[in-house]
């Protein structure tokens, strides 16, 4: 199967070449924005907290660091997000529950937000 082709960074003014949206320098600085300008501040506070990081890492472990969705379907793929399957904003108390909790890749974490 062929590489990925490599393409310009989406930061504006960056032209360095990557495989994702941006590169190493700036894929930190997205995830910053995102949570200056579009998190509200008790869920920024939520993801800080020490409590999240904890069941954050059980979740991952319980679901081997895979990417459930992808598992679904026979793909084996690494899991770098715990989603909510009940979001964060609709139902605080179950936000440590965790059969409301799923480990998924960017790509289909990305899906389940319709982005």
């Amino acid at each position: 199967m062929p590489e990925k082709a490599y393409k310009p960074c989406t930061y504006p003014g960056c032209y360095a070449l990557t495989k994702s949206r941006r590169c190493e320098k700036h894929s930190r600085s997205l995830q910053k924005d995102y949570d200056n300008f579009k998190r509200d501040k008790n869920s920024r506070a939520f993801y800080k907290s020490t409590a999240w990081k904890k069941c954050r890492k059980a979740v991952l472990a319980r679901d081997n660091y895979l990417c459930q969705y992808c598992l679904q379907v026979g793909r084996l793929r690494p899991a770098t997000t715990v989603h909510h399957k009940q979001h964060l904003r609709e139902d605080r108390e179950r936000a440590l529950d965790a059969d409301n909790l799923i480990s998924l890749c960017a790509a289909c974490h990305n899906t389940a937000h319709g982005q």
